[in-house]
This record gives C-alpha cells, structure tokens and sequence, in this order.
C-alpha cells in the first residue's frame, strides 16, 4: 500500500489510504503479540488481516493496485463459483497480499536501519565532540602554564637585577654574618617557588 499510495514526499495519497495502513498495521502488532504465560511468538495471518480491513471490490483488491489482476468471477456469485475456481482465487489473494506484505516488511525494515543509523552517528558526534572538547581544555591549561612560567622567570629575573651589590668582605665575621644575612636571596626564590606552584593549582 505504501508503494502504491504514497507520494514522492513519503506522504500517503489521501486520509483513506493512511488510515488503512495504520489499521493493518495495529492489526498485525496485535496480533504478533504472545499469549499470556508463553514466549513463542504467535503465527500471524498477514492475508486474513489484510483482506479483513480493505475488502475485495471490482475484481480489485484495495492497495495492492496492479499486483492483484484478478479474472471476473471475482464479482460474482457465491453459487456461480466452483470450488476450485474459489480455491485458485483464495490462493491468488493470498500470493499477492503476502508478496505486498512483504515489501512492507522490507520497507519498515529500511526505515527503521535509516533511523537507527542515524542514532548512531549523532552519538559518534556526541563522544567526538566530548572528546575535541577535552584535548582543547588541555592545550588551553598547558598554553596557560607556559604563560605563568614566562611570567614568574621575567619577574624573578627583575627582583635578582634589582639587589644591591654585597660590599667587599670585611675582617670581622660577626659583622659578616650580618650583613650578608640581610642580603640573602633565598627567601625571594621560596616566594617564586610557592607563587608558582598556586598559579599550576589553580590551573
């Protein structure tokens, strides 16, 4: 039916036609599901559904369109039609309606891979996205840290040129010790060193 009643939009010719699919359709998934306290799927009669819903009329078949060219005894009466003329038009129905069936199964199979695939590809552009995002935070963090190195050697430079020259060593070593006391630079170096490490904790 969707083959033969439907657009090139994948838009269904008329309300009839969808609402006809739709029915059989609830029909068949109705019908496929297992009774109550047992597993095995049940045994569909896809022809019985289809005939049950669209009928026979004027020798044609609702949906099936030009797959279903049956012969005149289709209109007539019951107690014109022989029992074997009735089998072979039973079995005609049947061919076509499964062959339609069929083709419909094919169809929602299509769709449903279309769909699936691309659910799958929006989680492939989900994770790549995740994953662009973290190695552009790292560059960043490690752009940063090149930053703040730079920063602290060009101040540490300007604080060890800014020192006073030490006078010449005197005779007396308490008087040395003094003043070279005053003048010992390892407590800048420790300020450096610990500045340093907060600015890499807080990157």
């Amino acid at each position: 039916m969707k083959k033969t009643h439907v657009k090139a939009n994948k838009e269904f010719v008329d309300q009839k036609s969808k609402s006809t699919y739709d029915a059989i359709m609830s029909k068949i998934a109705s019908a496929s599901q297992p009774e109550d306290g047992s597993s095995e799927p049940l045994e569909v009669d896809y022809s019985q559904i289809y005939l049950e819903e669209v009928g026979v009329k004027k020798t044609r078949i609702y949906g099936l369109g030009s797959q279903a060219p049956f012969y005149g005894d289709v209109g007539a009466s019951s107690s014109s039609i022989s029992p074997l003329q009735d089998i072979d038009f039973n079995a005609r129905v049947n061919e076509c309606v499964g062959h339609r069936l069929q083709e419909i199964k094919e169809e929602m199979k299509h769709e449903m891979r279309l769909e699936i695939r691309e659910e799958i590809r929006q989680e492939m552009r989900e994770e790549m996205r995740e994953e662009l995002r973290e190695e552009m935070r790292h560059e960043m963090q490690q752009e940063v840290r090149e930053q703040v190195d730079q920063l602290l050697q060009n101040r540490l430079s300007v604080l060890i040129g800014g020192l006073p020259t030490p006078p010449s060593r005197r005779h007396d070593s308490s008087s040395n010790d003094t003043i070279y006391g005053m003048l010992d630079t390892s407590w800048i170096l420790e300020f450096c060193f610990q500045l340093h490490d907060r600015c890499y904790y807080y990157f």
